[in-house]
Order: C-alpha cells, then structure tokens, then sequence
C-alpha cells in the first residue's frame, strides 16, 4: 500500500527550510549514501530510498544537518571498489545481489504509480513512462534501469564503478528494448557541471549490510535535505519482507526501509 505523508509530519518538517530528494545542496555529503542526488539536474520529480539493518543499539553518528558550504564529492572510495569486486555477480538471481532482485517489482510499483500520477499517464499500459527523461544515479548493473527503460522511459544509467558500467552495458545490449540505456561512468556532481536535466531522478539504495547503520538518512532528515532542495514530498512508504513468501511488499512502517517521491518546485511560472 501507498501512503500520503500526514499533513501533521509534513507541516512540520516542511516549514523550517526547502527540501529534496536523496542528498542535496548540503554540507559534508561524504557523510550521505554514494547515491545521493542533487536538486540542480531535476526538472520535476524524483524518487529515493534508504535502508539499513535493524540498529544493534549503537548511538547515532555525526548529524547531517547544517546550513551552506560548498559542495563536495558525495563519493565513498571503499564503497566503490567494493561493489566493483563484486560487479560480475549483479544479474545472478541467487548471488550477493539476490534481495534487490527480490525487491525489485515492489520499487518499481511504488516508481510507475506515483510516476504515473505525476505526469498524468496510465499505469496499466504498455509503456506508461515513455517520454520521459530519467537518470538512475548508483545504477550498478542496472538492475533497476532495465526494466525503467521496457516501460518507455529514456533512461540515463550513471554509476562511478567503471566495471559496473560495463557488465550493465553488456547485460542492456543483449535486448532491443534496453540497448538504448545511456550508461556512464560518472558522479551526480559531473552531471551537475553539465547542466543535465532530467523529468524524474531516481536513487535507490542497495541491501542490507552495504552501509555502517550511522550513515542511515532518516525519513525526517530526508525530508528535511528534500525541502532545502525545494522538493515536497508527497508520498512515502515502508518496506517489508515476508520470509514464507520471499516477497517485499509496501507497508506503513518508514522505520528501516522506505520509499518516498518528492517534487521540485516550478522555479518558473
């Protein structure tokens, strides 16, 4: 199920800055998940996520919050070079990357029906994003990219692991429907420099166990980053697993993994 956020939560988290989706203009964003995404390059929605494993009671790390700065690289080199270790695995169904393949169809729910609202498109056909402009910031093998691509999107797959690139690349040319993914090899402050615009931005990040649980971006911070960004965001939703099934599904629960969409405010008339 899909939730508004309640206009309690959003009056209070809305009214003391702007806001925006996944990581923004923001200090310290070495302290953010490598997916983080930048308000400059969205020209109208975006969609993120976050995860982590249940906290073993540890306290919190550094706050995230603060006022300007320039911006630095969002990049975590570690992260990087430990998912390009692994790079070869990502389209194996029953290897390390098994739980986002499993997760895969409940985000790409929650993407094509708010998506679909948002630009008043029919989510039961064929193709409901086709002519839309999307960016996949942290793409990996493109697990989320492909199937973005078969719904009509024009998909921009951007990822700082050069072998991730090129094990998604290989993997999008073996089909007519994604070979026309654009995979880069770059960061979301490059694209940012080009000036790159895009009608939705989507970061999503990877199971459980990829990050320390001190670098967990909550709901609220998120949503604190998205205002500053001068995002509303308009719906937000959890994450659950069912271990008899092997199935995720959408819940209320927002306290380890969610979901939320957000969207820029017109910056004209």
């Amino acid at each position: 199920m899909l939730r508004r956020v309640p206009p309690s939560l959003r009056c209070a988290l809305l009214s003391s800055a702007s806001t925006h989706y996944g990581g923004a203009q923001i200090p310290n964003l070495s302290h953010y998940p490598s997916q983080t995404i930048l308000p400059q390059w969205r020209r109208h929605a975006s969609v993120a996520s976050s995860s982590a494993p249940p906290p073993p009671s540890p306290p919190r790390g550094p706050s995230r919050s603060g006022g300007g700065g320039r911006t630095v690289s969002s990049l975590n080199p570690a992260e990087v070079a430990k998912f390009a270790a692994i790079a070869e695995t990502w389209w194996d169904a029953d290897g390390p990357f098994k739980p986002l393949h499993l997760m895969n169809p409940t985000r790409l729910s929650f993407i094509r029906s708010t998506l679909c609202r948002h630009f008043r498109r029919d989510p039961y056909s064929s193709k409901p994003l086709e002519g839309l402009k999307v960016v996949d910031v942290g793409c990996g093998g493109g697990i989320l990219s492909e199937p973005l691509a078969r719904m009509g999107a024009t998909v921009t797959a951007i990822d700082a692991a050069d072998k991730n690139i090129k094990i998604a690349s290989i993997h999008a040319a073996s089909d007519p429907t994604t070979a026309s993914i654009e995979y880069c090899c770059t960061t979301a402050e490059a694209l940012v420099k080009e000036k790159r615009l895009f009608d939705a931005v989507i970061s999503l990040e990877l199971p459980r166990g990829t990050h320390e649980w001190s670098k967990l971006v909550t709901p609220e911070e998120l949503s604190l980053m998205l205002q500053k960004a001068a995002v509303s965001v308009e719906e937000m939703a959890g994450f659950v697993y069912n271990p008899l099934s092997g199935e995720w599904s959408l819940s209320d629960d927002i306290s380890v993994n969610y979901i939320a969409f957000g969207v820029k405010k017109s910056e004209t008339p």
